[in-house]
């Protein structure tokens, strides 16, 4: 989808307050594009949005199970924080800064 040609369109229909010359607008631009990019442009100005695509709960679970964190530490981590992508990426870095001094002490020795 042409962001260009979308944002010409989408000033276009809040700069105008006929109808049909909105109207009018929309079919051209549906008439000058691709099918999927048209489906796109209906997605977009009908104020659609997209649900979470996983829990916060389940998202804590699947780290816990991976990475062998206890599942009181990220709970405790949650209370604090207040979000699980947080929460995750705060302990994944405190995981990648420790692997880190793990690989340096290996090195010096």
């Amino acid at each position: 989808m042409s962001l260009k040609k979308f944002s010409e369109l989408f000033g276009d229909l809040d700069s105008i307050n006929s109808t049909n010359n909105k109207i009018e607008v929309l079919n051209n631009y549906f008439l000058s594009n691709d099918p999927i990019d048209n489906s796109w442009a209906i997605y977009l100005l009908t104020g659609k949005s997209n649900k979470r695509f996983i829990s916060g709960r389940y998202l804590k679970n699947l780290f816990s199970q991976i990475y062998e964190y206890p599942q009181w530490l990220i709970d405790t981590c949650y209370l604090k924080v207040g979000d699980s992508a947080e929460v995750i990426t705060l302990l994944l870095k405190n995981k990648t800064n420790s692997k880190k001094k793990e690989i340096i002490k290996y090195k010096s020795q």
